[in-house]
């Protein structure tokens, strides 16, 4: 929580289940957070360079949602 409430970071990436074990108060500060951006990403999911599917395209999506540009990830 006070990751969250400090500026000091941009981005946080979290283990989704993790997240998932938050009460909703603190799931909606997350979702409405936009600095530091959290972005909740499944431990076990596979990262492909050459998959659509992949970590980075989820990741992109998240980033999207939350301040509204496309990002390309290198």
């Amino acid at each position: 929580m006070e990751t969250l409430r400090s500026k000091d970071y941009g981005i946080v990436i979290v283990d989704k289940a993790h997240v998932d074990s938050f009460n909703e108060g603190t799931k909606r500060l997350i979702e409405e957070s936009s600095v530091p951006l959290v972005v909740p990403l499944p431990l076990s999911m596979k990262w492909s360079k050459d998959s659509d599917k992949g970590g980075d395209t989820y990741v992109k999506d998240m980033i999207r949602h939350a301040i509204g540009y496309h990002i390309k990830i290198k």
